[in-house]
């Protein structure tokens, strides 16, 4: 009788555990995305390299394996970029992480913002996107925006 009793209660364990951790990710929050710094890597006639700094916050009591990230990035109010990373990215449960990301900008379509970049020693910027993750049911999108001041270093 004693045994069937310590089963029960493993078992309640058991199930209760699991409902706590389904309902984690039944109820994900959207990471906290912020540009952490721009990295000049080569500029030229047409255009430049960067290497984009975003500094991603996981809010979340799981693990988050992400399978994409997008972004716009405007700096004073023009697009700057479009930052497309497809490769997989782990996001520890409540921790931040760097994602550093290279992008190519055309001066044609960001000229002016590009040389304000390279002019200054840190810009205003707003951003926006999408972080993709894998969960036990599925693929979900999680929205994400900021804005803030951001370091660029040549």
């Amino acid at each position: 009788m004693r045994r069937i009793g310590l089963v029960c209660i493993g078992v309640v364990a058991l199930a209760t555990a699991g409902c706590a951790t389904m309902s984690a990710w039944a109820n994900l929050q959207s990471p906290q995305v912020e540009l952490e710094r721009i990295q000049v890597r080569n500029v030229g006639v047409t255009g430049g390299m960067f290497d984009v700094t975003l500094r991603v916050k996981n809010p979340n009591t799981v693990t988050l394996d992400g399978t994409g990230l997008t972004t716009t990035i405007d700096v004073k109010g023009s697009r700057f970029a479009q930052v497309d990373l497809s490769n997989a990215f782990s996001l520890p449960k409540g921790e931040a992480v760097s994602l550093v990301v290279p992008v190519q900008v055309s001066w044609s379509g960001a000229g002016a913002v590009a040389r304000e970049l390279l002019n200054t020693g840190s810009v205003p910027y707003q951003l926006g996107g999408r972080v993709t993750v894998n969960t036990p049911i599925g693929a979900k999108g999680l929205d994400f925006s900021g804005s803030g001041t951001v370091q660029v270093v040549r």
